[in-house]
């Protein structure tokens, strides 16, 4: 399904596609794009595979018993703590006695002043999964490093068997563990565990563990945080911040931090940053490279591609051009489907119980939809009837919508002119505004939310005012001035005697001149963003959020400045 939904989102939508899925959140319709995530996070159990160790082509053969140490053979352990056990794991066959020769080995931590030196047999009895090392660790009241010794095992074998050359019935996966002293004689300091750490752009979170060493006395903590680096915060990973809290003889904490899923397929490698800083009294952070404590210890986490992922919706891709998904996802086969639509108050996926905006834009529109679900559905002639009634019914509520905000302009005293930009643009433009948000969240780059408001406006006035003006012209050279075309337009007879189409400018010169100025710095904001933030939408904050009130006061200005053009007369 992950592999569907990814070679699915990358066929380009068009303007309809977005205009729909914002149009249909609005009023509580059927959503074009259901939600992938809380599916995917069902993932489907994959059935166990028992594996035999051996040396290949064993037939009947007893299978080998395989020696290791828990926990991946990383122990820690206090200088107060009076021992630290070791366990050491069997797997495999367990149907046979088996010894185990182990010995303690100085690292840093020496024996007897740090520990106690042990070695010995350990003995497996049949059915014996595991056995520990006990070994008795040295308190003393200096202040010093955090130390480490290993214990390894030397020898694994069953008694009383004797070996066949190349066939031994014991093997030893992790002959040495470490365990690490840590002093608790003060509060310890913190560091990551990995300077860097490499995660999936289709894992869910990413974790780093915070380590606390040279000491683990009483309760501490330390702030921690992330900042962007070529990866986005909301776009790549979710920012997180706050406190970590380690306990008295707490050693490690740990920070998740959630990966957003489908941020990008092509080849990437984006990183940010995770921060450790304040730490409480007592404590430390790790030392740089000037050996004293900085103040700031940094992490890197670096999203790379699911090549796995990629690999698969390659080998697909080549198909869907053929496949009309806008179609298929759009589309409707019969009318009961649609009206069942146009009455059913829908969420934000099919399992989704609907919001109380949703119930709300559902009653507010009902009327509306019900009109619309007479369309003959999409399947029908291949979309050209739904396309031609659609367009009849566009025509009658745009008519009805502009009548409204005249009458509405008149009963307030509002000139048409600042009708004109206020409520007529604003219910036209509206739909464009929340289609252009869908499409930024649903796409990868800021292409289709731009070009759905540049492209729909534009069809907008060159559409909406080019055809009637068009169908006006004609009329009038057709049929000539008469004596209410003299009576409305006198200053107009001595230079076009046989009349004409007109529509007298007024203070468009003004309103033309003034949008201009404005869209010409919106362009310029955009294309600075771009050479900044490599981003013409979203990005940082506080950028993202200056730049969007910067584009609402530009539009409040043009609003402004025409008014008051349109008013001084």
């Amino acid at each position: 399904e992950l592999v569907s939904h990814e070679a699915g989102r990358r066929v380009p939508k068009s303007r309809a596609h977005w205009r729909v899925q914002a149009t249909r959140q609005m009023v509580g319709g059927k959503r074009v794009i259901q939600p992938t995530e809380s599916r995917l996070d069902e993932e489907a159990p994959i059935p166990g595979v028992a594996a035999m160790r051996g040396d290949g082509n064993e037939g009947a053969r007893e299978p080998k018993s395989i020696i290791t140490f828990s926990s991946g053979g990383k122990y820690s352990v206090s200088e107060e703590d009076a021992h630290v056990d070791v366990t050491v794991l069997r797997e495999g066959n367990l149907n046979r006695k088996v010894e185990v020769k182990y010995k303690t080995v100085d690292g840093t931590a020496k024996a007897p002043d740090d520990y106690v030196h042990v070695e010995g047999v350990l003995k497996f009895d049949k059915g014996d999964r595991a056995k520990t090392i006990t070994i008795k660790i040295v308190d003393d009241d200096e202040v010093e490093q955090d130390e480490h010794f290993f214990v390894k095992l030397l020898e694994a074998k069953v008694p009383g068997h004797v070996p066949h050359p190349g066939r031994h019935p014991v093997d030893v996966q992790l002959a040495t563990a470490q365990i690490t002293v840590y002093d608790n004689d003060i509060g310890g300091v913190f560091s990551f565990e990995h300077e860097s750490t490499r995660t999936k752009d289709t894992d869910k979170e990413v974790t780093l563990r915070v380590l606390r060493r040279e000491g683990n006395k009483g309760r501490v903590s330390v702030d921690y945080s992330t900042s962007d680096g070529k990866a986005i915060e909301g776009y790549d990973y979710t920012s997180t911040s706050g406190k970590l809290w380690f306990e008295d003889r707490e050693l490690v904490k740990e920070i998740t931090i959630p990966i957003l899923p489908m941020s990008s397929y092509d080849d990437k490698e984006e990183e940010f940053f995770v921060h450790l800083s304040n730490p409480s009294p007592g404590t430390l952070l790790e030392k740089g490279t000037s050996g004293k404590p900085q103040t700031r210890v940094t992490a890197s986490v670096i999203i790379v591609n699911d090549h796995d992922l990629k690999k698969d919706v390659d080998s697909i891709r080549h198909i869907l051009p053929a496949v009309n998904t806008d179609k298929l996802a759009l589309g409707s086969s019969q009318w009961a489907e649609q009206f069942t639509d146009a009455i059913t108050v829908r969420g934000d996926s099919e399992d989704a119980s609907p919001k109380v905006t949703d119930y709300i834009g559902h009653f507010v529109t009902l009327p509306w939809k019900l009109l619309f679900a007479i369309c003959p559905p999409t399947m029908l002639m291949d979309g050209m009837a739904c396309f031609f009634v659609a367009l009849c019914l566009i025509g009658v509520i745009t008519g009805v919508i502009g009548d409204l905000a005249g009458l509405l302009g008149c009963v307030v005293g509002m000139p048409d002119a600042i009708t004109a930009i206020t409520l007529v643009a604003l219910g036209t433009s509206l739909p464009d505004t929340f289609a252009s948000m869908a499409s930024a969240k649903g796409e990868t780059t800021a292409d289709s939310s731009i070009g759905n408001v540049v492209g729909s406006n534009s069809v907008n006035v060159f559409l909406g005012l080019g055809m009637p003006w068009t169908i006006g012209a004609l009329y009038w050279a057709f049929y000539g001035a008469d004596d209410t075309w003299r009576a409305r337009y006198p200053e107009l007879v001595g230079d076009y005697p046989n009349g004409g189409f007109a529509v007298p400018a007024g203070d468009l010169g003004y309103s033309v001149a003034v949008f201009s100025a404005c869209a010409t710095f919106t362009i310029g904001v955009v294309v600075l963003r771009r050479k900044l933030f490599k981003a013409e939408l979203g990005g940082p904050e506080p950028w993202k959020t200056l730049t969007a009130i910067l584009f609402v006061s530009l539009w409040l200005l043009y609003i402004s400045l025409s008014a008051q053009k349109a008013l001084s007369h």
